[in-house]
């Protein structure tokens, strides 16, 4: 009986240690699991804000992005009508610059917003285009085999007509003979032997109140002739010689270095001097 009664002591001494040992843990268990949670909540508290930030801000890029994409949308079309509203139908009249008669069949571009746009005059020498955009300064080509290339101006167009000069057709001659005085001891004058330049050039208007110049060159011959074929022009050549490098033989009465008065009491004498003769110009009416 009493051992009976030992054993339940013990039994009922081991179910209470472990009851208190229990009791215990389950205690501060329940303090740790308070704080991790808590800290749990302050950490998602933490990232509910970050993310309501970065929310904020990244809505705010993306309305500043779709601003700004509307501003440019705006401009863009403003642009564009803009554009639109100065676009307009040009025509190009050409003529040649001799007989002012129509040009036909000529090539005309111009370039406009990044392309280039190409015509060809019709039998009145006009060449038409359509709503283009262009500037005050922007330039008309016309070219054509056997004329000159030329160019007129946007401003220019509506005051006056672009100008082809027919370079083709070599209906016209200059020709002659050079001389030059490098003997003084006579009264006949020389030839200037070879390879003296000789230049025929005129001015050409291309259109309103604009005109460039060209120049057509030659050399004499041995015995100083020269001969140039040339075009029509409208105002006529200007002929222009080189210059020539020549001893002239003179008569002298005293050489430098020589007394005073020498000359009077000597004979003049034959000698040499280099001589340079200058450019000389003159206008030759042609046609």
């Amino acid at each position: 009986m009493k051992l009976k009664f030992t054993r339940l002591l013990l039994v009922v001494l081991a179910i209470y240690a472990t009851g208190c040992s229990k009791d215990e843990f389950s205690e501060a268990d329940a303090i740790a699991a308070q704080k991790e949670l808590l800290n749990l909540k302050y950490q998602h508290e933490l990232d509910l804000e970050t993310l309501k930030q970065k929310g904020a801000t990244a809505l705010q890029q993306l309305l500043n992005t779709a601003a700004m994409e509307q501003l440019r949308l705006n401009d863009s079309l403003a642009r564009a009508g803009v554009v639109a509203a100065a676009k307009q139908d040009y025509s190009v009249a050409v003529v040649d610059v001799v007989t002012n008669a129509p040009v036909v069949d000529a090539d005309v571009v111009v370039s406009s917003e990044g392309k280039v746009f190409a015509g060809k005059t019709n039998a009145q020498g006009v060449a038409s285009f359509t709503a283009l955009y262009l500037f005050p300064t922007s330039t008309f080509l016309i070219t054509k085999t056997g004329y000159a290339a030329t160019q007129i101006m946007r401003q220019d167009v509506t005051l006056g007509t672009a100008k082809l000069w027919n370079t083709a057709e070599l209906l016209n001659e200059i020709s002659g003979t050079l001389f030059i005085e490098t003997d003084l001891t006579n009264t006949t004058p020389e030839k200037v032997g070879a390879q003296v330049l000789v230049t025929a050039t005129t001015s050409i208007p291309n259109g309103f109140n604009s005109n460039y110049s060209i120049s057509f060159p030659t050399f004499t011959t041995g015995t100083g002739e020269y001969a140039l074929k040339l075009p029509a022009a409208p105002y006529g050549y200007a002929l222009t010689f080189g210059q020539i490098e020549a001893d002239q033989k003179m008569y002298v009465n005293t050489f430098p270095g020589d007394q005073p008065n020498q000359s009077i009491f000597t004979l003049p004498v034959i000698t040499t001097v280099k001589t340079y003769f200058a450019v000389n110009n003159f206008n030759a009416p042609v046609p």
